[in-house]
């Protein structure tokens, strides 16, 4: 009986599981290895027919903002992408304590429906990239 429920239980829920986690991309970065640029391969599909996603700026050092008074090791945006006209755009932001979005969040901003501005990455950049690999995945 137990076995059964260890069963069901495990091919009910474990799908999701799988799902939850998120595959990291390598996109780009600086030839000094000082940053690097991942996207994640957990992408929501809108019934807008836009698509949603993060991408990590990881960085070997710790980073200071001074107007926001924080120390950072990597920041996680929340991208919208326009597949049809090949744009993004930021939704969101969050600075962590830590590398690869790991840690204490030391800060997060959202910006607001009426400031959100879909823009096309300059050609050969890791946001051209970004912008092409989602969209592949979409398909």
């Amino acid at each position: 009986m137990r076995a059964r429920h260890f069963l069901l239980l495990w091919f009910c829920c474990f799908p999701f599981a799988i799902h939850a986690e998120t595959e990291w991309v390598l996109a780009g970065g600086k030839n000094d290895n000082t940053y690097r640029i991942y996207i994640g391969s957990n992408i929501k599909r809108l019934p807008n027919g836009l698509v949603e996603g993060r991408e990590i700026w990881d960085y070997r050092e710790p980073q200071t903002d001074n107007a926001l008074k924080i120390t950072y090791r990597s920041r996680m945006w929340l991208q919208s992408f326009n597949c049809k006209e090949r744009s993004a755009a930021a939704l969101s932001l969050a600075f962590y304590s830590d590398g690869m979005g790991k840690g204490t969040m030391v800060h997060s901003m959202k910006r607001s429906q009426d400031k959100i501005k879909y823009l096309r990455p300059a050609p050969g950049s890791p946001g051209e990239y970004m912008v092409n690999k989602v969209c592949s995945w979409v398909k």
